[in-house]
């Protein structure tokens, strides 16, 4: 191998040294709340689910500030995801560990986040309807 094309792999390894590279899933990018657009707060939920299903009570927490303030009984459920019991925050975390985010679409101040899950056995479409205030998009209904 030349010396340019080693050079090269070390350079992309201290990269990732130098940044800190960890071994991250794709549901589990922010620590904290991100409503920058629709797909980073779905994705900031899907985190909040996942960590408030772990045990992490400030997650939880941080679940009912992404939700709209109008928003529907469905999104409030997971809003208040803190509330119920150890099981129930279970099936919560594992549902939505396992959807796969879809495209966003913007329209003004409303948007739709479009995902996929399996339920029993059968790909399931669903999409997220969001709505933004004060520039952060929080969930609306679905």
């Amino acid at each position: 191998m030349s010396s340019l094309k080693l050079g090269k792999y070390f350079g992309i390894i201290a990269l990732f040294i130098g940044l800190g590279a960890t071994s991250v899933t794709a549901n589990q990018l922010f620590k904290e709340n991100n409503q920058d657009s629709p797909l980073k707060t779905m994705q900031s939920m899907m985190d909040a689910v996942h960590y408030c299903g772990s045990g992490e009570k400030d997650r939880c927490r941080d679940l009912a500030q992404l939700c709209h303030s109008d928003g529907d009984n469905d999104v409030w459920s997971i809003c208040y995801m803190g509330t119920y019991t150890k099981e129930k925050q279970k099936e919560y975390s594992e549902f939505w560990g396992s959807v796969s985010l879809g495209a966003e679409l913007i329209n003004g101040n409303r948007a739709m986040v479009h995902f996929m899950f399996e339920w029993e056995d059968t790909w399931h479409k669903e999409y997220m309807k969001l709505g933004l205030e004060n520039g952060k998009w929080y969930l609306s209904s679905f």
